[in-house]
């Protein structure tokens, strides 16, 4: 059965700004500052935050995770994000190597940040970081569905970034959709000499799926309202519950059981991604990483 609608907040820069379009939705736009040098496309893709009452509760790691994406994808050019999706069409996922790599870093300092407190062994804080990232999924951003590198995310002291897996699973399915919206547009911006640049995005998170073909088939969409704090209006807003779940204290951290990926990024100090990773086209298999100011080539075996 699916769940009641819930309430979005307005947190990452997402605010209720489609007015009459869907007054329950919220949505933040993205734009590169490079966009100002020629016409770009703009371009409108519309997820939702789940059919189960799990992930209708998890409005703020939807917000995080598709902040996390289109921060980057803004910064891709139209036709190094062209080059990236065709890659992806014939080779599909990759990089399972250095996702299960990142994954064991971010587990080594979760364990390392638990055996700090002292009242466990380090086999037993090992335990407590296994078991809590359970339900973790380590980030790309963007999606590799969107063009993303197949090295994961890191932010700026090279720390992988996890999310709420049920969350990011989620978004990949309706990434394929919205992938097909901005393949469009891409090719629209390549054709007309502008390749060389970003393209821009409003990205709409509703609580109502019925909304979303409608919402989707607004290209290029309307200009969002502003948010009523910057309107000095009294119109109501709904309030942003605390985040992460667990608050921060001196002791040590709860029941493996009961930590999210949010409480992680709190308890490690996990930022945003640093830099967007470029994925170029090439010989199948072979890729040019340019991230965090290192420069590479990564072979496929």
């Amino acid at each position: 059965m699916t769940a009641k609608p819930v309430d979005l907040p307005e947190e990452h820069g997402f605010h209720h700004g489609l007015g009459a379009e869907d007054r329950a939705a919220v949505a933040k736009e993205y734009a590169a500052p490079e966009t100002a040098a020629g016409p770009t496309q703009f371009v409108r893709t519309v997820y939702h935050n789940g059919r189960s009452a799990g992930l209708q509760k998890q409005a703020l790691e939807f917000e995080y995770q598709l902040d996390g994406q289109y921060s980057i994808l803004a910064q891709m050019p139209a036709k190094t994000y062209a080059d990236a999706r065709d890659l992806f069409k014939r080779q599909g996922r990759q990089g399972a190597a250095a996702t299960q790599r990142a994954r064991t870093q971010l587990e080594n300092r979760l364990t390392a940040y638990r055996a700090g407190f002292g009242d466990l062994t380090r086999a037993q804080a090992r335990e407590w970081a296994r078991a809590a990232m359970k339900q973790v999924a380590i980030l790309h951003n963007p999606d590799q569905i969107l063009g993303g590198h197949l090295a994961p995310s890191r932010d700026d002291r090279g720390t992988p970034i996890p999310g709420d897996h049920p969350v990011n699973s989620s978004l990949g399915s309706q990434n394929r959709t919205n992938a097909e919206v901005i393949d469009a547009a891409a090719d629209r911006q390549i054709e007309s000499g502008n390749g060389h640049l970003p393209m821009r995005f409003q990205v709409v998170l509703t609580n109502r799926r019925r909304n979303i073909r409608r919402l989707r088939a607004q290209q290029p969409p309307p200009a969002l309202q502003r948010p009523a704090a910057d309107l000095g209006s009294h119109q109501h807003t709904v309030p942003t519950p605390p985040s992460p779940s667990t608050p921060l204290s001196t002791g040590p951290p709860p029941a493996a059981a009961s930590i999210t990926a949010a409480d992680i990024r709190q308890f490690l100090n996990i930022r945003k991604p640093a830099a967007a990773p470029r994925r170029q086209p090439g010989v199948l298999g072979v890729f040019r990483t340019v991230c965090f100011g290192v420069s590479g080539r990564l072979s496929a075996a």
